[in-house]
């Protein structure tokens, strides 16, 4: 399952650059880290959920 999700992710972006601006989005967000008022964090199999991934390369949880 995990191995499906991460290769359509590939798929769709297969850039190296790409990903890591990815993580870098990822590792900018206080909200995925856990900031949130739920103690939640995003794992990485949540990441590569395809609405998820996204919401994440849509910049939906930047910081303000």
């Amino acid at each position: 399952s995990r191995r499906k999700k991460v290769a359509g992710r590939w798929r769709e972006y297969p850039n190296l650059d790409d990903w890591r601006n990815f993580f870098g989005i990822v590792s900018d967000s206080p909200f995925l880290a856990g900031s949130n008022g739920r103690e939640w964090r995003a794992t990485f199999d949540w990441l590569m959920e395809p609405r998820n991934f996204h919401k994440v390369v849509e910049h939906t949880y930047e910081r303000d």
